[in-house]
């Protein structure tokens, strides 16, 4: 029989939103987008100065900066688009354009953070730059140390003093060996436990992230060495410019 003789009816139901917003984010280019959007007050009332905790409120400034009414900043320039949160320290000649910054931050004299996402109690020490990045909870970037478009450090990782991080890097908490062993964790109790969570020593780090370098790079197996395949990474990773 042809297709058309067999082919079946199928019905779906569709609703247009005017007045209202909805996403999903399910990579980190919809991630930009969304927080883009929350940023620039498309998601209204869900907005940082409507947000209240006990750190304090956001006070929403001209092109689109927010910042917590406890943060502290000597003379830092706060560019457009960029919010920061409560108990955040940002030290001198320091400039932040773009950007995201979470709580309980540390953010050292002289560093440069353009269209990034730094969360919450991330350490920052002067002379570092910080591109196109996200730095998960706990991160720290010792001194000049550059963190180049599309890089990512997970929870608790460390980079630097003085090291350069390619473009796409990824810095994660668990080698690849420790990976490909089902994460090496169990849930044999109430608390899960991941054997390389206590037993990382020094001579475990990768030497890439620096001699003050916490972790892992990640590298997938697939992944080839070749210029190309790095440049297209990036591409694919770069988070585009806001406004």
């Amino acid at each position: 029989k042809q297709w058309y003789q067999r082919r079946v009816a199928i019905t779906a139901g569709i609703h247009i939103l005017e007045d209202r917003y909805a996403a999903r984010v399910t990579n980190l280019r919809t991630y930009v987008s969304v927080s883009q959007d929350i940023i620039n007050r498309w998601t209204y009332p869900v907005v940082p100065d409507n947000y209240y905790n006990a750190s304090g409120e956001y006070i929403y400034r001209k092109r689109g900066i927010y910042l917590s009414n406890s943060v502290k900043l000597y003379k830092a320039n706060i560019a457009q688009n960029t919010v920061v949160g409560p108990e955040t320290t940002i030290d001198r000649e320091t400039e932040i354009t773009d950007s995201v910054i979470g709580s309980k931050c540390e953010i050292g004299r002289n560093v440069k953070i353009t269209k990034s996402f730094i969360w919450d109690e991330v350490t920052i020490e002067e002379g570092c730059i910080i591109d196109n990045a996200v730095l998960a909870s706990g991160a720290k970037v010792y001194k000049k140390s550059t963190i180049n478009p599309g890089c990512i450090l997970a929870i608790d990782t460390a980079v630097g003093p003085n090291v350069v991080l390619d473009p796409g890097t990824k810095v994660t908490a668990f080698s690849a060996s420790h990976l490909r062993t089902d994460s090496g964790c169990s849930n044999d109790s109430e608390d899960t436990k991941c054997s390389g969570d206590n037993d990382i020593s020094d001579t475990d780090m990768d030497e890439n992230l620096g001699a003050d370098g916490w972790r892992y790079v990640y590298k997938s197996e697939e992944e080839d060495e070749d210029d190309s395949v790095i440049s297209e990474y990036h591409k694919k990773w770069y988070l585009p410019h806001q406004g």
